[in-house]
């Protein structure tokens, strides 16, 4: 994941490596330098008026090449020249090293390093962003007060004085802006003030604090400027219930829900600043539907599930998504508003139903209580429409397959429930997935061992000293180019990642000050595949057909 938000405040050495790269790649094409050097530059592109250069938003605090030979690590320290967009590491030798890029705290006080293992020389921290340069975060409240009539009834989840479920549907409204890079949802039954009630006919003054139900890749909802002509765009996406009697029950596909653009209205103009409000009014439109035929298949995700960590049955959840990504070809860095989204949690099976989940009674189980067996929802097709009212950018079917383990009860004075979390996802673009058989296409590394020793997630593994080497089986099925590995403290209140490391062998060794004596982690191993992928670009966003597969350690210590 990307890491934004301030400027970096160093000017110092310009150097000699090549021109910019606006696309994303191709960091080089200049003269070479003595050592690692490379460009760091945005380009902002709002979609209102010219894309604009401007200094790096990544907020990098540091760069080091740290180079072993003979046992011994040496460092190269990097400087970052900010007004002409370059930076360089003098003195590296030829061969191996790993760059460590360090960042600066968030606003918690949590900070984290980078390291990527690399031969190459040049370099490209370049990134394109769908948003506006300068962005100013807002940190109360930003409230919205919505009025606009719609074409389709508003469909809110209603129950009887008895509890009873009356209306089971609740259509989304979907918040979306490219130049403030917002995107977020909210639902009839929140709550909020002026909220609909079911079958309303229009929005009368719902209000809605952008800052609780959106969430920007700027790291906080930016105000708003009608000088700059910052859009918002809102999309009813209503609610569907699918059911088919013809299968058993307990089919995930039996009966499930989703959501999809039906109708949408974009505001005019208008300044919001950090605890102020406004006032938009306006009349949704029926959007265009699309058709995304849906051809699900399971093969492959079965047999890759059987390499999944131990985990909790009643996890494993499937997530479909069509979103608009405004860059194309090569997407943007941004936020990126869904126009389909379906939803459903795997079947899970019980050998003994009288002892059936984690809250059985002990003494009618004496052999402990069945936790399940969860089966990811078989081969399936379905057609469903949906609307794009967007007149840019292009459209990416996503697919995730979540999965977790819950590890609070080996942390002292947990009171609620921690859980270590994987997920498998696809990328691809629209034409490539509706009407074309989809499956899993890269499997989990395995067998992953820390300092020697494997971590089952139901202990505490001692002993793995301060720098041990964690080692792990390629996936049985697809080929990675590259592993993402994250390390995170864990302890009573959850997880916090510390570092990652990227590399394209399956082990590597924890750079010293990562862990500390006494301190709970759990290492994240992702492997990746992607189209164009270029192990010099380390910060554009990844192509339009991605994969990825994680895999997490238990618990361990040094």
């Amino acid at each position: 994941m990307l890491v934004s938000l301030l400027l970096l405040a160093a000017s110092s050495i310009a150097v000699g490596c090549g021109g910019n790269s606006s696309d994303g790649g191709g960091g080089g094409g200049g003269k070479t330098c003595d050592g690692v050097c490379g460009t760091i530059e945005d380009t902002f592109d709002s979609g209102h008026g010219a894309a604009v250069k401007g200094p790096s938003e990544e907020q990098i605090s540091g760069l080091v090449a740290h180079v072993t030979t003979n046992g011994e690590d040496k460092k190269y320290t990097g400087t970052i020249d900010t007004k002409a967009g370059t930076f360089s590491i003098p003195g590296v030798p030829e061969g191996p090293y790993v760059l460590a890029i360090s960042y600066e705290p968030d606003a918690d006080g949590t900070s984290f390093t980078r390291y990527v293992a690399l031969t190459e020389r040049e370099l490209d921290f370049n990134v394109v962003r769908d948003y506006r340069m300068g962005l100013v975060p807002m940190k109360t409240t930003a409230t919205v007060k919505v009025s606009a009539s719609l074409t389709k009834p508003w469909q809110t989840f209603t129950e009887d004085d008895m509890n009873n479920v009356t209306q089971p549907n609740d259509d989304l409204l979907v918040l979306y802006s490219r130049s403030v890079s917002v995107t977020g949802q909210t639902v009839g039954d929140s709550g909020a003030a002026g909220a609909p009630a079911d079958q309303a006919t229009s929005l009368a003054g719902w209000e809605i604090d952008l800052t609780q139900v959106t969430s920007s890749y700027y790291g906080g909802v930016g105000e708003f400027s009608k000088a700059k002509s910052d859009d918002l765009t809102f999309l009813h996406n209503v609610a569907v219930m699918v059911t088919d009697p013809t299968l058993d029950p307990s089919d995930p596909w039996s009966i499930y829900g989703y959501t999809s653009t039906q109708e949408s209205f974009s505001a005019s103009p208008f300044d919001l600043v950090d605890g102020g409000s406004a006032t938009i009014t306006g009349s949704f439109k029926a959007t265009a539907q699309k058709m995304l035929d849906l051809d699900f298949s399971s093969t492959q995700l079965a047999k890759v599930l059987a390499d999944a960590p131990k985990r909790d049955p009643l996890l494993d959840s499937v997530e479909l998504l069509v979103v608009m990504e405004p860059g194309s070809p090569h997407p943007d860095v941004g936020v990126n508003p869904a126009l389909f989204d379906l939803f459903l949690y795997s079947q899970v099976t019980y050998q003994n139903q009288a002892c059936a989940g984690a809250g059985c009674d002990p003494t009618a189980c004496p052999s402990g209580c069945d936790l399940g067996t969860a089966t990811p929802p078989g081969n399936y097709k379905h057609s469903f429409s949906y609307g794009n009212p967007f007149a840019y950018g292009q459209e990416l079917f996503e697919y995730f397959y979540y999965y977790g383990t819950d590890v609070s009860p080996l942390l002292p004075n947990a009171t609620s429930q921690v859980y270590l979390s994987g997920q498998m996802t696809s990328t691809l673009p629209i034409k490539d997935a509706s009407g074309k058989t989809f499956d899993v296409t890269l499997g989990l590394p395995t067998d992953v061992v820390v300092g020697g020793k494997s971590t089952p997630l139901d202990a505490v593994t001692k002993g793995v000293g301060l720098t041990p080497v964690v080692k792990w089986k390629p996936p049985s099925l697809g080929k990675p180019d590259q592993y993402l590995v994250r390390i995170s403290s864990v302890d009573a209140m959850g997880t916090t990642l510390v570092a990652t490391y990227a590399t394209s062998e399956a082990s590597f060794t924890i750079p010293a000050g990562i862990l500390k004596d006494g301190d709970l982690y759990s290492v994240n191993v992702e492997a990746s595949v992607a189209d164009g992928f270029d192990p010099t670009v380390l910060a554009a966003a990844a192509g339009a057909k991605f994969s990825a597969a994680q895999t997490y350690t238990g618990l361990f210590s040094p």
